[in-house]
């Protein structure tokens, strides 16, 4: 799930005694979607407590603020500053160009992130051909927004791998 469609989520969205988590209130291009979670999962949501109709707040714009800095203290105690970093939406890309690496099934990938066009699926596939042209190689790979950052990453050894939504994305030999 998006974190917009996680800060949306509301209590009847959720059937405890299936396990299953409905995401009606999808974002972007997405189709609705439906999840199945584990039941520690289930019994952890089970223990917040309900003071309203949204899971995470009173309302869903303050939901994604809560969930944004409740990350960035989780980090801080961790010590790992770094992890900041990396958001909902980088989860969601790795795991789909990991599932494309897997399967190279773009009608899957397509379903698993309930995407209505294909192109917009396109860009993990592309990801993929990138990262794993040659697979006994290793890369870091950086999505960056504004010129500047790519100016930078590119003057330390980044190559260019696609554009997207405004995101360029790059990638670097280990």
């Amino acid at each position: 799930m998006r974190v917009g469609e996680i800060a949306r989520l509301k209590w009847t969205g959720i059937d405890f005694e299936k396990g299953i988590i409905f995401c009606n209130d999808s974002e972007k291009y997405c189709n609705p979607g439906v999840y199945n979670v584990s039941s520690k999962l289930i019994s952890m949501l089970n223990t917040l407590p309900r003071k309203g109709e949204y899971l995470f707040g009173p309302s869903p714009r303050n939901s994604k603020t809560v969930l944004h800095s409740t990350r960035k203290t989780i980090m801080r105690k961790l010590c790992e500053l770094r992890l900041v970093a990396i958001g909902f939406h980088t989860l969601r890309l790795g795991k789909a160009t990991t599932l494309y690496h897997e399967t190279k099934n773009p009608l899957l990938v397509k379903e698993f992130l309930r995407h209505k066009n294909m192109d917009l699926t396109l860009i993990y596939i592309q990801l993929e051909k990138a990262l794993h042209q040659d697979r006994n190689e290793s890369f870091i790979v950086m999505v960056v927004k504004d010129p500047e950052q790519l100016e930078a990453m590119v003057e330390v050894g980044f190559d260019y791998v696609c554009q997207k939504g405004g995101l360029v994305f790059l990638r670097k030999r280990k």
